[in-house]
């Protein structure tokens, strides 16, 4: 079934979802449901393992969503062959458990704009830029935000998931630049020293030090952030400043060999398998007291502008 990326790319949105059902056996799709898009298509959050026991007992939880943006059909793909890899334990995150000694959950989000992936725009079905659309730095961009930060059913419904969640870290996977678009500063984010704790700005320059280590596990990549490309609403500001959730964009590339996707997709699973690796032990750093006796030049040397 992976092998064919011409056929993953040419499949109808009912379709697709009627395959990522396969691919995401092992996985549970939570009860109820976590919001639907404005013509009323249901926004499916996907968990492994499916024990809500498993669950509640982690330490660590992790969210992947692909597809913000309907058109790039190709990022809906790779969430699909990761479930899938994940599903039958052949992924490197079913290693993440054991290699940190900490128990981890993934929830997916595999198509976050339904009424854009079944049209193939990129927009929502109220021609809304749904990655504009979220609540830091709304409305500094030259597309259409919204009426205002989270006024579209599917960002609310992505908003209510990450703060119910309380996820160590997230990633939303679009496509199809290779750029790693990381957090924006607290400069860029326009926010006074006043508004920013010593401790959140070390873990933004942990951060930020983390993601350009990992960086070197992708092909010619580059990491970004959306302050720096002018764009404001992006989910990985509003999840990393306002969630405290470790999050980015993951741009990833669009397959060019179709003959195998393994080959495409497995430089992502090892970059997804260091950055939460990473998380981990960010998060587990000592407390905001003891940071504060620490060396506090990486602050300075890691901001991003």
């Amino acid at each position: 079934m992976w092998g064919c990326a011409v056929f993953w790319r040419s499949l109808t949105y009912s379709l697709f979802v009627i395959f990522l059902s396969f691919s995401s056996q092992g996985f549970s799709q939570q009860s109820g449901g976590s919001g639907k898009s404005i013509y009323g298509e249901e926004l499916r959050l996907l968990r492994f393992p499916t024990s809500h026991e498993t669950y509640g007992a982690a330490k660590h939880k992790f969210y992947i969503q692909s597809r913000l943006h309907g058109n790039e059909t190709g990022t809906t793909t790779f969430t699909a062959w990761l479930m899938n890899r994940i599903s039958e334990g052949k992924s490197l995150l079913n290693q993440l458990s054991s290699d940190v000694g900490e128990s981890v959950t993934f929830d997916f989000l595999p198509i976050a704009n339904p009424d854009g992936a079944k049209s193939e725009s990129r927009l929502n079905a109220n021609q809304v830029d749904l990655n504009r659309n979220f609540g830091v730095m709304w409305g500094r961009t030259s597309g259409n935000p919204g009426a205002s930060a989270f006024s579209e059913p599917e960002t609310a419904a992505i908003k209510q998931i990450i703060e119910k969640g309380h996820y160590t870290a997230a990633v939303d996977v679009h496509g199809y630049v290779n750029w790693v678009v990381a957090p924006s500063s607290y400069q860029q984010v326009r926010f006074s020293e006043r508004q920013v704790t010593f401790e959140q700005r070390y873990i933004y320059a942990s951060w930020i030090k983390s993601i350009k280590s990992n960086l070197t596990l992708l092909n010619s990549y580059e990491i970004k952030t959306a302050g720096g490309l002018g764009d404001g609403g992006a989910f990985e500001d509003w999840a990393f400043w306002r969630a405290n959730t470790l999050a980015f964009c993951l741009e990833v590339q669009e397959v060019k060999d179709r003959g195998n996707l393994d080959a495409a997709f497995e430089q992502y699973e090892r970059f997804l398998y260091a950055s939460f690796k990473s998380a981990i032990q960010l998060k587990t750093t000592p407390t905001a007291s003891e940071i504060n006796d620490q060396n506090t030049a990486v602050v300075k040397r890691e901001v991003v502008h």
